[in-house]
């Protein structure tokens, strides 16, 4: 396993966020380990947002980019309803910025 395999491993199993990802990888950057240099590279963050909704049993669902998603279903809606209605679920959000206890 390489060291970057190693930290990716360490960093999905887990759950670190990406402020620790960035810490350790900047550890290793000054002992002049060659290493991704942000989080996001390492764990290979997805960077296109979907503004696709899909339709599921009791309501819809969508994945990733809240603000285009939005904004793009807005832009296309001929009568928006003046009630929105959202259920926002987010797996992994750290209840304190230096906490490890999530909900």
């Amino acid at each position: 396993m390489s060291i970057i395999d190693g930290i990716r491993y360490w960093a999905l199993s887990t759950n670190a966020t990406y402020r620790s990802i960035n810490m350790v990888l900047q550890l290793f950057k000054k002992v002049n380990v060659r290493v991704p240099s942000t989080a996001k590279t390492l764990l290979k963050t997805e960077r296109k947002c979907s503004t696709q909704i899909s339709d599921i049993r009791g309501g819809q669902f969508w994945y990733g980019g809240f603000k285009r998603c939005l904004v793009n279903y807005f832009s296309t809606e001929i009568s928006p309803s003046s009630i929105l209605s959202l259920t926002v679920s987010i797996d992994g959000l750290p209840l304190h910025e230096n906490s490890s206890m999530q909900f």
